[in-house]
């Protein structure tokens, strides 16, 4: 029975990680979502989130095809942005929002 309640401590923190990676690349996405772009350093700077997580989560965004590298540099990181794809869904969504559809 004690096993039992620690393989369920373990889900709930698995489940628990699983939401807080999303959150935190929610931030990032939505801080490229106005078209500007970031490099790594500063998306660390305005989300407050380790550079090393963030670096995580720009991989899984590029990996999905949401963010891309723009070839530019700053700061010696390479500068990243929504894809056009990602942008024209992403300002889809805010015109479904001002006519009231979710």
């Amino acid at each position: 029975m004690g096993f039992m309640r620690g393989e369920d401590n373990m889900n709930d923190r698995r489940n628990y990680d699983g939401l807080e990676q999303l959150f935190d690349r929610r931030q990032v996405f939505y801080l490229l979502r106005d078209g500007s772009a970031c490099h790594a350093r500063e998306i660390s700077r305005r989300t407050a989130l380790p550079l090393n997580t963030v670096y995580g989560h720009i991989s899984r965004l590029e990996s999905i095809g949401l963010i891309e590298a723009t070839g530019e540099r700053r700061e010696g990181c390479a500068v990243y942005r929504l894809t056009p794809a990602a942008a024209a869904i992403t300002a889809f969504g805010h015109i479904a929002e001002h006519f009231g559809h979710k």
